[in-house]
């Protein structure tokens, strides 16, 4: 038999579910724990799996020790579920690295369809800005006319997106000059963008503007012809070709600057070329005015 029944006092039968019978020298266990101890095991399974479900990365290794010293799960199955526990907490980690990666990679796509930096541009020619007054055009390969204002046809391109290209630009001639910006409306100036081709595309960079000099004033809807006596300094800058393509200066004393609607870039240097020195985009940064903020005035 596979129990071992035995007779009380009283003549009542009794079982010993956890003692065994030999036969032939042989140990056999109980056949009904044979069917209960598979139950066991799968409730151990279970529970684990729910908890590891429920918070795969925040089930502690001591919770799992103390499952692992319950004797619920044999060392081998036990090992099992635990390796498998340890993947889901390592994909859990994972899928956290993931996410972050993901948010820099998506903020950066934001930033770069929101025109590169995520800054207005009040000089943009499409927003209204645009070219006044220059020092001489280069020739050559990118000469393409002075229109009927004086202004070269080129001009618009150093106020609009650059796509990278080699040669897209406004071309000016000498290694020095400048550019008078009309902006779309008057602003208190923050921070202007200076960009040139990259060096991962550009045939060469010597034509990039080096020592630059940036300055403002306002003249509002009449033509001014003492406007050069109005102008003051925003910013002084070298741009530097072993930074980004893209590269934003900030304004001197944003905070007691009043309002300008006109900015002129002068470049006094570049890299090398004596011909002529390249403007792929210029962009201006600012706030609307309140009414409490002044018109610019010369320091």
């Amino acid at each position: 038999m596979s129990t071992e029944l035995s007779r009380d006092s009283d003549s009542r039968a009794t079982t010993k579910p956890y003692q065994t019978s030999r036969k032939g020298g042989v140990s056999v266990k109980p056949q009904w724990k044979s069917h209960v101890v598979p139950l066991v095991v799968l409730a151990g399974v279970v529970q684990i799996a729910c908890m590891l479900y429920l918070s795969r990365a925040s089930v502690s290794e001591r919770e799992v020790k103390y499952l692992s010293e319950r004797e619920v799960l044999s060392r081998h199955e036990f090992d099992e579920v635990f390796e498998k526990y340890k993947k889901a907490k390592e994909d859990a980690e994972n899928n956290q690295v993931r996410m972050v990666a993901r948010g820099v990679v998506m903020g950066e796509i934001e930033r770069h369809s929101a025109d590169g930096i995520g800054r207005v541009d009040y000089a943009l020619a499409s927003g209204g800005g645009r070219v006044t007054r220059h020092s001489k055009a280069s020739g050559g390969v990118w000469f393409s006319g002075i229109g009927w204002n004086g202004i070269h046809v080129d001009s618009v391109k150093m106020l609009r997106p650059s796509f990278g290209e080699p040669g897209d630009c406004f071309a000016l001639s000498g290694s020095s000059g400048f550019v008078e910006i009309k902006l779309r409306r008057a602003i208190v100036p923050e921070a202007v963008t200076l960009e040139h081709v990259a060096k991962s595309v550009a045939y060469s960079r010597s034509s990039a503007p080096k020592d630059c000099m940036v300055s403002g004033w306002f003249r509002g809807r009449e033509m001014d012809s003492d406007a050069a006596e109005k102008k003051f300094p925003l910013a002084k800058f070298t741009y530097d070709l072993e930074k980004s393509n893209a590269q934003t200066f900030n304004v001197s004393e944003p905070a007691g600057l009043g309002i300008v609607d006109m900015i002129r870039l002068d470049f006094t240097s570049n890299y090398g070329s004596a011909c002529h020195t390249c403007i792929y985009r210029f962009r201006v940064h600012g706030h609307k005015p309140d009414s409490s903020i002044p018109v610019a005035k010369r320091f």
